[in-house]
């Protein structure tokens, strides 16, 4: 299942990218433009996120990936809500038999308080037993979770290294600045050495 969830991402990315080769003319990217500041996406860590920036820009551009995020952001937001009336009930249950445990502590008595600890520990087994289903199911949530984000972060990387590698063949810079610097330099290197050669010879 996770290799088709792949493929379908890699299938969005190529229409992006084969949609953008042929309707667009290829432009900078506004996070790579010299004035891109403004565009640029900054890291939950504080640091330039280019591939973000990049990957924002295409969204802008295409409705499915529109729809895409519109459809995890309804998912992050809906969590919570979906989760939380078990995770609430969960909780009151199982703070019931850690507190019953406690309390067993207070019988003296104890061939009561093993009968007691009996049917405790048989009321637990029967709500574990109860409640199975709905911890398989938020373990399956958990695992899509982490399947989605690795499949969000694949399209990412993949749109944006597309992006990065076009951006690289159109704007590969000139030797020519930094060869006539170099020339430049070994001039002034050059020069500077002459006048010391004059000063010591004198």
């Amino acid at each position: 299942m996770k290799n088709v969830l792949i493929i379908s991402c890699l299938l969005l990315f190529n229409f992006c990218n084969s949609s953008s080769t042929k309707n667009k003319k290829q432009e900078t990217p506004k996070a790579l433009e010299k004035d891109g500041n403004s565009y640029i996406t900054i890291s939950k860590r504080g640091y330039i996120d280019l591939v973000e920036s990049l990957y924002d820009e295409e969204v802008e551009k295409y409705k499915e990936l529109q729809q895409l995020e519109s459809m995890i952001s309804n998912l992050n937001d809906s969590f919570s809500d979906s989760t939380k009336p078990f995770k609430n009930f969960n909780q009151k249950n199982n703070s019931f038999y850690n507190t019953a445990n406690n309390h067993l502590e207070n019988i003296k008595d104890s061939i009561l308080k093993n009968k007691m600890k009996v049917l405790i520990k048989n009321s637990l087994t029967r709500y574990n037993s109860k409640i199975k289903e709905h911890e398989n199911i938020l373990q399956s949530i958990d695992k899509k979770h982490v399947s989605l984000n690795d499949l969000h972060e694949i399209l990412k990387l993949n749109t944006s290294l597309a992006i990065i590698e076009k951006y690289q063949t159109n704007n590969f810079p000139s030797k020519k600045p930094i060869n006539n610097y170099l020339k430049n330099l070994n001039y002034t290197v050059s020069y500077e050495d002459s006048l010391l050669k004059n000063i010591y010879s004198k």
